[in-house]
C-alpha cells in the first residue's frame, strides 16, 4: 500500500538517520518559511555545517576542561602535575570563561538572526 508522506516526515527521517543534525533542520524550515530574499540567504548560510562545527568546538572546550578539574581532583594527591593546582585551576576558569564570551557573543548575533527573519 502506497501512502502520502507525513508532514516533516523526510526531515524526521534524515534526522533519525543522521543525515541531517538539528541546526540543519532548523536552518531548513527558516528556508521554507523565508518571505523576502534576505532571509532566504540567512537561512542557505545557516544550512552549511558551521554552525553544528562550531557547537561541537564548544562541546570539546568544556569536556576538556572538566577532563582536567576531573584530573585534578582525582589524582592530585598521586600525581605530579607540570602546574600547582592552582595555575590548573587558573587556567580552566580562563578557558571556559573565555569560552562563555564566545556563547554570549553567538547569543547576541542570534538575536539580530531573529529579528531579519521576523
Amino acid at each position: 500500500m502506497i501512502r502520502y508522506a507525513e508532514p516533516g516526515e523526510f526531515t524526521r527521517r534524515a534526522f533519525q538517520n543522521n543525515r541531517l543534525d538539528l541546526t540543519q533542520i532548523e536552518a531548513l524550515g527558516d528556508t521554507l518559511a523565508a518571505q523576502t530574499e534576505q532571509q532566504r540567504r540567512i537561512a542557505v548560510r545557516g544550512n552549511s555545517s558551521v554552525l553544528s562545527q562550531k557547537y561541537e568546538s564548544w562541546r570539546q572546550q568544556l569536556l576538556y576542561a572538566r577532563g582536567e578539574l576531573e584530573a585534578l581532583i582525582d589524582f592530585s594527591e598521586d600525581q605530579h602535575f607540570d602546574e600547582s593546582p592552582a595555575k590548573l585551576v587558573t587556567s580552566v576558569t580562563e578557558q571556559v570563561l573565555g569560552l562563555q564570551r564566545q556563547i554570549k557573543a553567538a547569543i547576541e548575533n542570534a538575536s539580530r538572526g531573529e529579528l531579519l527573519r521576523n
